[in-house]
């Protein structure tokens, strides 16, 4: 039997259930109704994206390299393999693609993931190390190279390792790791290096590099993120004493770390930055976490708030100063969440401002714009292959399969208001950009909410899946700009909140299960005390409005925020804009479930 309230009866009960201190149900949906809320991507779909490229881009029949270069402004488009397919791309998609599968929950037993695998261990040498095949688009003969070719192989078989426990990956570390002691040449009072760029059985090493916007010292240093994250599995002391050298070599060629920063590359030094990090936690080493937060605020003004970094820094040549790389941004991100975690709480908030803005925005979800670039002539485009005159070739593909295997990758030389400024290398794409947006997404999903001793901390206003909570972020843009956190209690835990940039306890409004909660402030934290399954807490917060004005190597943007997202920027670039409404969502996307285990990426 139904029985029919009316709605005087409704108003009196709900006004007897708010002197309660519970909810109206009708104010609650009138509330609702109301407001007009927007969403971001979760991570969660943007990572079966992320995946979706490192399965596509790539060349199956060779054991699924993935094509290193795409010229997407080529009429038809065309991506190739290069030298850094091997070992390095191929090594950092299986570290992204491992990550990303745990954290979707597809499992590492995919086909192309199995392929892929196999690829990698069948590019290993007798030496151990990681070599390039005889191919007509890379060299006549098999070489190898001690730096990032390693590097990547490295990341695959630590992270690998990691998540499996199965003994040949280790094996296959340690071999890596006593292959580049052996060939490191150490002298005294000179930092240690390696005997050259390449080397190949037929002509021996070939001379390392004296280009100061490549310097060779860098390029050896690579390998020191992996080795370190592996002495941090494994405690084993090669690699921490072969980091710890070669780390140790790149910061004294660069005047003690004051040349960081200065010229070239900025992936090559934004590595030692992580790596000096990542030592000092290890070791509880002051000077080297000092250093490495030093370089971290230096390289931070050469970016913008929302997490634009440049590939290169002041170097004039094809305009790649002015062009991000997503390895760039994702160890700027790796960074951060070091230094928030073990340095200052306050560092979140850098973290939370490149994921909302461009670690999303700078992924490939559709490729339509392509259509739009400006072609370069093929005798002045500075990213050639061997094939190009032929009409068809191995090691590359030209057509319509081209962008559509991009979609879910990331910009290898992106504009800062859209995904091209029109010029010839950021209408190009680099793989490696595509696998380090990849891990990024990871580090942020991660990371977003941790646990330790019983204590739960959110430390993204972010959407998040975890075995002891579930966290839904809203922003209510009308009438008011509020930040709303629906957190799903499943656990018992000490729960934390991060209180967002530019506010204090005092602007955060916490209800658990409808009813106003005691909290306090606990530095950048509120501590919202012990929750229990089935709890529901609600954190409301102004979103407030600003606007900055960044100078950056490309000119001069503004940019205009709600809370810790840009809405709006300008000058607005040539190719796909980037801080557009189309990019939010009605209604609340599909999380993922909670993951049976965790993992660290760092």
């Amino acid at each position: 039997m139904h029985t029919t309230i009316s709605r005087r009866e409704m108003l009196r009960v709900s006004a007897g259930l708010l002197a309660a201190g519970v909810v109206s149900p009708l104010r609650a949906a009138a509330e609702a109704e109301s407001r007009k809320c927007v969403y971001l991507p979760s991570l969660h779909d943007r990572a079966r994206l992320a995946i979706q490229c490192l399965t596509n881009h790539c060349d199956a029949a060779r054991g699924y390299v993935p094509y290193f270069y795409t010229r997407m402004s080529d009429r038809p488009p065309t991506m190739f393999l290069a030298i850094w397919s091997y070992g390095d791309g191929m090594g950092r998609s299986l570290d992204a693609l491992a990550f990303l599968r745990q954290m979707t929950g597809g499992g590492l037993d995919q086909p192309a993931d199995r392929v892929m695998r196999a690829a990698l261990i069948g590019l290993l040498g007798e030496d151990g190390l990681s070599w390039c095949p005889a191919e007509p688009w890379l060299m006549p003969t098999p070489h190898t190279r001690p730096s990032w070719l390693q590097q990547g192989t490295l990341l695959a078989f630590t992270t690998l390792f990691q998540l499996t426990g199965e003994p040949k990956y280790k094996h296959h570390v340690e071999r890596i790791i006593q292959a580049l002691d052996e060939r490191l040449i150490r002298k005294p009072g000179l930092p240690a290096t390696f005997p050259g760029d390449a080397y190949t059985h037929l002509d021996g090493w070939s001379p390392a590099s004296t280009e100061p916007t490549e310097p060779f010292l860098l390029y050896c240093a690579s390998v020191t993120m992996p080795l370190l994250r592996y002495y941090r599995l494994t405690g084993y002391e090669q690699a921490f004493r072969l980091a710890s050298e070669l780390t140790d070599g790149a910061v004294q060629a660069f005047g003690g770390g004051e040349k960081f920063f200065e010229l070239g590359h900025f992936h090559c030094e934004s590595r030692i930055m992580i790596s000096l990090l990542q030592r000092g936690i290890l070791k509880n080493k002051a000077a080297d976490l000092e250093l490495g937060e030093k370089l971290y605020q230096k390289a931070r003004r050469l970016g913008t708030q929302s997490g634009w970094f440049p590939e290169q820094v002041n170097n004039p040549a094809n305009n790649r100063s002015n062009l991000a790389e997503t390895c760039s941004l994702t160890d700027m991100l790796e960074a951060a969440i070091l230094l928030g975690r073990h340095r200052n709480p306050t560092y979140w908030h850098d973290v939370e401002r490149y994921v909302r803005n461009h670690l999303l925005v700078h992924q490939i979800v559709d490729v339509g714009w392509a259509k739009e670039m400006t072609p370069t002539p093929l005798d002045k485009h500075p990213l050639r292959f061997t094939g190009d005159d032929q009409p068809c070739t191995e090691g590359a593909v030209r057509g319509d399969k081209v962008m559509p295997s991009l979609i879910g990758g990331f910009a290898g030389w992106g504009g800062v208001t859209a995904m091209s400024d029109d010029s010839t290398f950021s209408n190009s794409n680099q793989h490696c950009c595509n696998a380090a947006g990849a891990r990024a997404i990871y580090d942020a999903w991660h990371y977003a909410v941790t646990e330790e001793a019983g204590k739960i901390s959110i430390n993204l206003h972010v959407h998040r899946n975890h075995a002891a909570v579930e966290v839904v972020a809203e922003e209510s843009v009308s009438p008011d700009q509020l930040g709303v956190l629906h957190i799903k209690v499943k656990q018992e835990r000490q729960l934390r909140v991060r209180i967002p940039e530019f506010l204090s306890a005092k602007d955060m409004e916490v209800k658990v299960n409808g009813r106003p909660a005691k909290v306090r402030e606990l530095g950048a934290f509120l501590d919202v005390g012990n929750v229990g399954p089935g709890d529901r807490v609600e954190t409301t917060y102004p979103m407030k409005a600003r606007s900055t004005e960044e100078r950056i190597a490309p000119g001069v943007f503004t940019f205009h925020w709600r809370g810790a997202t840009v809405v709006s920027a300008s000058p607005r670039q040539k190719i796909r804009p980037l801080f557009t409404d189309d990019r939010f969502l009605s209604s609340p996307p599909p999380i993922g479930p909670a993951p049976s285990r965790e993992f660290e990426s760092l």
